[in-house]
């Protein structure tokens, strides 16, 4: 069994409710398209569940985005004694996977070129993407496109 697991949601907004649960807003699909560039998306979210089973160790446990053009945005850096709690927790219920939920906003985004944001979660200094948004460019228009001339 691995001795973990991510899943990584690109969304409008994540919010925090009073009992203590997340409602996600507007979860985006695989592919988004984007106006020119270079440009931004006016307020993206992202929520990554983590779950690390009993077993797992991390020294360090780290979620970020990376966006097109190699900015790295973090949005969490989880301490040790925080993972050893969740997992204390996990134990006293006797579920075998701790749970740990990373998520953050980012209104606006700025966009430098099109390709793809990746959800990362760095355990131990090793990069597991755990979700991606493609982003589109705009449609080379015809007009743009310059024909070619007869000899």
């Amino acid at each position: 069994m691995c001795p973990f697991s991510f899943i990584g949601i690109f969304c409008e907004d994540v919010r925090d409710e009073v009992a203590g649960t997340h409602t996600i807003v507007g979860v985006l699909p695989n592919n988004v398209n984007i106006g020119g560039l270079p440009g931004m998306i006016p307020k993206l979210g992202i929520y990554i569940r983590i779950q690390l089973g009993q077993e797992a160790n991390p020294k360090s446990l780290k979620a970020s985005i990376k966006v097109p053009g190699g900015s790295i945005f973090e949005i969490a850096n989880f301490a040790d004694s925080f993972i050893a709690k969740a997992k204390e927790e996990s134990k006293a219920n006797g579920t075998t996977f701790a749970g740990l939920i990373a998520k953050g906003i980012f209104s606006p985004l700025p966009i430098t070129i099109a390709g793809t944001i990746e959800a990362i979660v760095e355990v131990d200094g090793t990069e597991y993407i755990c979700g991606v948004l493609n982003l589109i460019p705009p449609e080379t228009t015809a007009a743009s496109i310059s024909s070619p001339q007869p000899a």
